[in-house]
């Protein structure tokens, strides 16, 4: 049988570059094992309806065409799944200096129903990465699945859904 296609589009990080860097990918390598990986760029004006579902990650500085094939894309009954990360570390260690968390998907966010502020990060005391016996990190936090898998979160940022914001807006909280 044939693979569902993923869509996966970094405008920022050059997660198919066959570098030594791209070993941080490991989803990558998780997710070709059952799916067809499509690489969409940044100069896409149109994104295929065979696409299960589209994985942006860490988006920013976003063309206005892509942007109105995305909307186009979800208006059609597409899926996407965004990984916004305002301080990311993996972009980091790609350039080697801090990102600009600044991102322009922020009004399309909106149209959707969602608020994503880039100034927010969450984190956690009760969960936080120790250190040593008196120092935690809170930034850097795991969350138990009750399964005996542990999520670990790196400066995380986070999304609000906007009340009330239309009944064609479907989404599924992960994690809270």
């Amino acid at each position: 049988t044939e693979q569902p296609i993923v869509g996966i589009a970094s405008l920022d990080m050059p997660i198919f570059e066959n570098t030594e860097k791209k070993k941080v990918w490991s989803l990558l390598d998780e997710l070709s094992e059952n799916y067809r990986l499509m690489r969409v760029t940044e100069d896409t004006v149109y994104i295929p309806q065979d696409v299960k579902v589209l994985m942006l990650l860490n988006p920013k500085g976003l063309p206005v065409t892509f942007l109105y094939a995305l909307d186009q894309y979800l208006m059609y009954g597409g899926k996407v799944i965004v990984f916004i990360d305002p301080y990311s570390e993996a972009e980091q260690f790609y350039k080697g200096y801090p990102p600009h968390p600044q991102t322009n998907i922020q009004s399309l966010l909106n149209q959707w129903g969602i608020v994503y502020d880039y100034q927010k990060v969450i984190g956690s005391f009760a969960e936080a990465l120790q250190i040593d016996d008196e120092i935690r990190y809170p930034l850097w936090f795991f969350v138990d699945d009750g399964e005996k898998h542990k999520l670990h979160f790196r400066s995380a940022g986070t999304l609000e859904v906007i009340p009330n914001s239309g009944d064609d807006i479907k989404y599924e909280i992960l994690l809270k």
